[in-house]
């Protein structure tokens, strides 16, 4: 089950990667984060860092087309009274944010148009009925204003944010969710737990489906569905301490499709899947390295490509929707490493010198547009998510993402206290006339 070394046709066999010139963001002061989290992430407009700073959490949110260095101090969100652990952005969205921290909430952010000028304070809409901590934070791929959080409450929550209320629980699990993840329709949860098991759930009919033993050891793995594939990725460790990777079928988990064993190394493998091409990249926290893999119909299924190396390790990193990328120069993923106190935008190609577009390498991706609200998605109903063409032109482009719009929260927020202010002013006249 090592890894396979026969030569073999792949588009993406050669894909290389080398660093953005002047595309660093000097200056982060990342907060150190879980052993399991991405450390960053971003959209296609801005990108986001857990900052370390005393008192609260922070989150500094930093557009994408500013680099270089950060001023001393700048305006973040800052609503949190504890550590922000994860967060994740709107995919329908480019001006949300969602939160979850050490203070057992989860909240929604609204970012301005301009982008931050002042502390943000206020959420959007704050979840809250977790026990503990909340460490994992995640937006529903397919429907609209649903969200999901895992606590080390041993809970994970499924959220109608239009509510502000969990419309699924699952509640007191066996153990700590290392990972959450949806399948491609996102009708199905995939978890990776503490106690070494994994999980499949349904969350509208809140049944568990599957749990099976993926790797032997003991330290953090995690899980997730190899993008429209019917399959599902593992990343752990096996008894002896090897990091692996592993193809699993979700219908038959006796043993893996595949597994291939990589090095040994301390550091917890961050994985990223690109749902479009089936490139799985690795980045281990304090390697110096991402490593790519592919997943395909042939056997053994599972993939070494090839690697980016850099000098210096990397504490986080996340890959960025595929409109964030320069399509015309081959580009199948942008990422951004946290490294030291910056971040390195890494553009990862197809070595080809065409100069028009390359449409065996760049399928349709995800568009910025739900294919459910919330209420058709916990009703039952299932769809794909809706896809657009990444050719330049064809699809508005980073423009397509919705511009800021208020939830039916805020809203019913604002209806409420203008409520209130009609009756103090309604009580002032009252009080007036009686004069």
């Amino acid at each position: 089950k090592k890894m396979s070394t026969a030569l073999r046709s792949s588009k993406y066999r050669h894909v290389f990667g080398e660093p953005v010139k002047d595309g660093n963001f000097i200056g982060i002061k990342a907060a150190s984060g879980t052993p399991e989290g991405m450390g960053l992430k971003g959209n296609s407009t801005f990108f986001g860092v857990s900052w370390a700073a005393g008192g609260g959490g922070p989150l500094a949110i930093i557009p994408l087309n500013k680099p270089g260095r950060l001023a001393p101090s700048f305006p973040m969100i800052s609503g949190h009274t504890g550590t922000i652990l994860d967060f994740d952005f709107n995919p329908f969205n480019e001006y949300q944010v969602l939160t979850a921290s050490e203070d057992m909430s989860a909240k929604i952010w609204q970012i301005p148009e301009e982008g931050i000028t002042e502390n943000i304070s206020a959420p959007l809409v704050s979840l809250d009925g977790h026990q503990k901590k909340v460490h994992i934070a995640l937006y529903h791929k397919v429907a609209d204003n649903i969200v999901t959080t895992a606590s080390h409450d041993q809970s994970i929550r499924i959220w109608d944010v239009t509510k502000a209320s969990a419309a699924v629980a699952f509640e007191s699990l066996p153990e700590v969710p290392w990972s959450v993840a949806y399948n491609w329709q996102g009708s199905l949860i995939v978890s990776a737990f503490k106690d070494k098991e994994v999980r499949l759930f349904d969350p509208r009919s809140k049944a568990t489906v599957q749990s099976w033993q993926a790797h032997k050891g003991a330290k953090p793995s995690k899980a997730l569905y190899a993008g429209r594939r019917d399959r599902i990725v593992t990343i752990g460790y096996s008894k002896q301490s090897e990091r692996q990777v592993m193809l699993w079928d979700p219908r038959n988990v006796e043993q893996p499709i595949h597994t291939i064993d990589i090095d040994v190394a301390a550091g917890m493998l961050m994985p990223m899947y690109d749902d479009d091409t089936d490139v799985l990249f690795l980045a281990g926290k304090g390697d110096t390295s991402i490593k790519f893999y592919e997943v395909t119909d042939e056997a053994p299924h599972l993939f070494a490509l090839s690697a980016f190396s850099s000098t210096k390790p990397q504490k986080g990193v996340c890959c960025l929707p595929k409109m964030a990328g320069d399509i015309m120069k081959c580009e199948i993923a942008r990422v951004l490493r946290l490294v030291d106190d910056f971040v390195e935008v890494v553009s990862l190609r197809v070595p080809r010198k065409a100069t028009d577009f390359q449409e065996d390498i760049f399928p349709d991706t995800a568009a910025p547009t739900p294919a459910l609200s919330a209420d058709q998605w916990l009703s039952g109903t299932n769809a794909n998510p809706v896809t657009m063409s990444v050719r330049p032109g064809e699809q508005g482009g980073q423009a397509a993402a919705k511009k800021p719009v208020k939830s039916i929260f805020q809203l019913q927020q604002e209806l409420e206290e203008k409520d209130k202010r009609i009756a103090e002013l309604e009580a002032k006249i009252a009080a007036l006339g009686g004069k």
